[in-house]
């Protein structure tokens, strides 16, 4: 494996949860704060990473009030899930205007939340997940209208959590990811199949070894998880472990 460097540029969390990269549906596009009140995104047009538009966070919302935000794969959009007065609250930024806040509470619950949003890979959905002290619950929403489209309740994971949202490249699904500390890595699958939302029972909705860094392969039927230094491969959407390698010295993930 050769690695070389494209670009360099300073991320600025403002004691924000990891993650502070999100992708776009085609993964060209990413997003990353580069203030207490701004996003940036920048495209790669297959050679190096080109400055894209950037977002001003709503009026009184700062990073460290963020949980996560998604980048609609045109680049022109950008959705945040916050804690605005102990409230989770999604905008939907587009554009120079200030975006309405939507409150949550209808949608996830008032005892839960929001961690984590998603794109959908048409970019009309958004995916948003929640916990509170005794459950989770992965909801899916019209982008534009906010309306309600389904959920999947689930157990409560090992607090805290942080939780990442990885979107399939080919099945109408979302794989959450949610790093619980020393009690390791735990996982959930939930589909849509168009009339529902359904949760798909995996290896991993127990835990496993703390891991991250999450990628696809090619033909979008395995996923790779990289802990601190071993990378794992598991057969999509089950999540059993076909394979392992460990990592060299000299490319550890952390």
């Amino acid at each position: 494996m050769k690695l070389a460097e494209l670009c360099a540029f300073d991320v600025v969390s403002e004691s924000m949860e990891w993650p502070w990269f999100a992708f776009d549906a085609s993964g060209t596009r990413f997003a990353y704060p580069v203030s207490p009140a701004e996003i940036a995104t920048q495209h790669y047009d297959g050679e190096r990473p080109i400055a894209g538009p950037s977002f001003a966070l709503p009026t009184g919302v700062f990073t460290s009030e963020l949980q996560g935000f998604a980048l609609h794969r045109d680049g022109g959009e950008l959705a945040l899930v916050a804690q605005v007065e102990g409230r989770s609250v999604l905008f939907v930024c587009k554009g120079g205007a200030s975006p309405t806040p939507v409150d949550l509470a209808a949608l996830i619950g008032e005892s839960f939340t929001a961690r984590a949003v998603a794109y959908d890979r048409k970019g009309e959905r958004l995916w948003i997940s929640a916990d509170s002290n005794s459950a989770t619950v992965i909801v899916l929403v019209d982008a534009a209208t906010h309306a309600f489209i389904g959920s999947s309740p689930g157990r409560a994971f090992p607090l805290p959590a942080v939780h990442e949202l990885h979107l399939h490249p080919v099945d109408d699904a979302i794989l959450l990811l949610a790093s619980c500390g020393p009690e390791g890595t735990f996982a959930r699958v939930v589909g849509f199949a168009g009339n529902a939302v359904e949760a798909i029972e995996t290896s991993l909705d127990n835990g496993a070894v703390p891991a991250g860094f999450v990628g696809f392969s090619g033909d979008a039927t395995r996923v790779h998880l990289a802990e601190a230094d071993e990378l794992r491969t598991h057969a999509w959407p089950g999540l059993v472990e076909l394979s392992s390698i460990e990592l060299a010295d000299e490319f550890i993930s952390n």
